[in-house]
């Protein structure tokens, strides 16, 4: 019960954080487009702490999928919010998927 928790708990810090941070950053998106962005990236979020695995493996995948998100940022600049949603998920998502492996290992292995 406590990983569902921190997998909603990733998807309700990333979704507002990017809904309110890429106007600021300077896109002008519609707010049905905004909207969608930061489910998606919330959604994102939610599925890094889903996954549940090592932070090699967190940072493996963090990298890749920045490493694409910068490419398109670069080809059309427009798309850089995509890269800011991104950015937010897999650090919001890393870091919340590493605190429920903490716990459970803790739960497994119990008080010392």
């Amino acid at each position: 019960m406590r990983e569902l928790r921190l997998i909603l708990l990733a998807a309700a810090i990333v979704g507002p954080l990017v809904y309110f941070v890429i106007p600021l950053m300077g896109y002008p998106l519609k707010p049905w487009a905004l909207v969608v962005v930061a489910l998606l990236a919330g959604g994102f979020a939610a599925l890094f702490v889903l996954m549940g695995e090592t932070i090699i493996e967190d940072a493996v995948k963090s990298g890749l999928t920045l490493v694409i998100a910068g490419i398109l940022w670069f080809t059309t600049p427009k798309s850089g919010f995509i890269f800011i949603g991104l950015l937010a998920a897999c650090l919001i998502g890393t870091l919340l998927n590493q605190i429920a492996r903490a716990a459970r290992k803790q739960e497994t292995t119990g008080p010392e």
